[in-house]
């Protein structure tokens, strides 16, 4: 290379090159999405398409310019130590990825502005660039100046990102004390100020960013900081004072599984609020801060397929399906070890709705918006007393465990049989099921007369494949038990957890449905799984007995 600069970014784009290729591709098809729908539609399509792969986008690009790498199944965080020891000094050394993350940032806008947005209609938040730019370089200070495991990073995030959230509110309440002569900040007077606002808390919160980076890789660099270990990573080489062992060796697995992937599902919400806190609540109002927060909910739901999918490897970064040797040749059965990763799952779910349920009015009230958000929604609250809200409430938590763990399960049981055309084929039939009744939406859409018929074709339709369903998990629980993989409480828990959550389901369906579509509250008990969650032992049993 001829300079240092240009080997940084070709090594950049060498490791990260499909992901590139897959991110151009996806600009690629949003824009043809959005030239080939008709002038009407197009513009709609292409705020939908973009909600969904910018922040995707955006999240590769944060884990490509911040030397986030999976090795040995483990998620690493920090300065790589191969380039610690290049012969350039720390401030290049930094500045160089920083500006090559701005740079990519922008070119994405940019590309997603000319290709995607113009063409259809929609204008393009260029005052945006500045934002995400700030968060970007923080983030990459946080993950190359905090020593320690990557919790330490998130829970230095967790103090940092709120902190600019506020440091920007105070530069925009300055701006608008001075130019419009007001106290407060108003949301439409902020409106014009927006490019001179976010102007302003770049220029002072990019030099900042860069100095913490600088000074954390240089104290790296010179081994003053090599780094922290927990207590519970202590564990292991400390001898453990008063700590009981474990009750069972099934209680041991458990654990095992949680400690290992049951803290990733959680800290997707986390992060969704954290980034809402930062580049959304200061410039929107109680509306568009609810729908943030209802879109973060529905992309909980999404990812927990891809997590239970993680769920049921070995490893959740590894590749290979199959089930390892050090886990095959385990002193349990398969019956034991899929109710740890059930249990592990359920576990995840639970800790991911107690973080949605109670973390989002904390959230709120810490951003100040509580009372705005409160009285924006006091329309559709008014049939609601406080015994009947706090049973809607009850009844919505555990409508959204029972989605969540059966996400997760029915990701995870096709992930657990070792085989990727099993795991192809369930996407394959979720996506095909999911354009069948997209199409289906779309006419009665433009045909308000078939809502009756179609309504009474799909309510039937879900009764049979009901009755197939739970034929279909007797047979596999039958196998189950004549095999003995399946014990008599793992089952009854099983199939108790998966009553109470769909009689939930079926209670909130029922009350949000009109009557003209109620009939199909009943496709609630087909949103969680039951054959996959009674045939997990089966489908481990398969893998480990090749």
């Amino acid at each position: 290379m001829l300079s240092p600069a240009l080997a940084i970014g070709w090594e950049l784009w060498a490791r990260n090159r499909r992901g590139i290729a897959a991110v151009a591709a996806g600009l690629i098809a949003a824009g043809l999405t959005g030239a080939l729908l008709p002038t009407g539609t197009a513009e709609e399509a292409v705020v939908v398409l973009s909600s969904v792969f910018l922040p995707v986008a955006i999240v590769f690009l944060l884990s490509a310019v911040s030397h986030c790498e999976f090795r040995e199944g483990r998620l690493r965080l920090g300065f790589p130590a191969r380039m610690l020891t290049l012969p350039m000094r720390t401030g290049a050394l930094v500045a160089w990825p920083m500006l090559y993350g701005v740079g990519a940032l922008t070119l994405l806008w940019v590309a997603m502005a000319v290709l995607v947005w113009i063409p259809a209609g929609v204008e393009p938040l260029w005052w945006l660039v500045p934002l995400l730019a700030v968060a970007l370089v923080w983030f990459q200070a946080i993950c190359w100046a905090v020593p320690g495991p990557p919790l330490a990073r998130v829970l230095a995030a967790c103090v940092v990102l709120p902190a600019l959230k506020f440091a920007l509110e105070m530069i925009a309440t300055y701006i608008v004390m001075v130019v419009n002569h007001e106290p407060r900040v108003d949301h439409s007077t902020l409106v014009p100020a927006r490019p001179v606002i976010v102007t302003i808390f770049a220029a002072c919160f990019l030099p900042l960013a860069y100095a913490v980076a600088v000074v954390g890789v240089s104290l790296t660099r010179r081994g003053t900081v090599s780094g922290w270990t927990p207590t519970w990573h202590r564990a292991g080489r400390v001898p453990a004072r008063g700590r009981p062992p474990f009750r069972s060796a099934a209680r041991a697995q458990l654990w095992f599984e949680w400690r290992r992937k049951g803290a990733i599902l959680p800290l997707f919400p986390l992060c969704s609020l954290l980034f809402l806190a930062v580049v959304v609540a200061p410039f929107v109002g109680a509306r568009e801060l609810v729908q943030g927060v209802v879109g973060m909910v529905v992309l909980v739901l999404a990812v927990a397929f891809a997590v239970g999918y993680g769920f049921g490897k070995t490893s959740f970064w590894a590749s290979d399906l199959h089930l390892s040797a050090f886990h095959g040749t385990r002193p349990l059965g398969s019956g034991s070890l899929a109710s740890a990763k059930l249990g592990a799952a359920a576990l995840s779910a639970l800790a991911t709705t107690t973080l949605v349920v109670l973390g989002v009015p904390l959230w709120l009230w810490l951003l100040g918006r509580s009372d705005e958000v409160a009285r924006w929604l006091a329309p559709w609250l008014q049939g609601f007393d406080g015994p009947s809200f706090v049973f809607a409430a009850v009844l919505g938590g555990i409508g959204l465990f029972t989605l969540t763990w059966g996400q997760l399960v029915g990701g995870l049981v096709p992930s657990l049989t070792g085989r990727a055309w099993v795991v192809n084929g369930v996407v394959a039939t979720y996506l095909a099921l999911a354009t069948g009744l997209g199409l289906v939406a779309r006419y009665v859409g433009r045909h308000p007369d078939a809502l009756g018929p179609t309504v009474e074709v799909l309510s039937w339709s879900c009764w049979s494949l009901i009755g197939v369903k739970l034929f279909a998990a007797v047979c596999v629980l039958r196998a189950s038990r004549r095999r003995g993989l399946l014990s008599r409480r793992a089952m009854a828990t099983s199939l108790g957890v998966w009553s109470a959550g769909v009689g939930g389901l079926l209670v909130i369906t029922y009350g949000l449905l009109t009557s003209g579509v109620r009939p199909l509250a009943i496709s609630a008990v087909l949103l969680v799984p039951l054959v996959r969650l009674v045939g997990a032992p089966m489908a481990l049993a398969w893998n480990r007995h090749r």
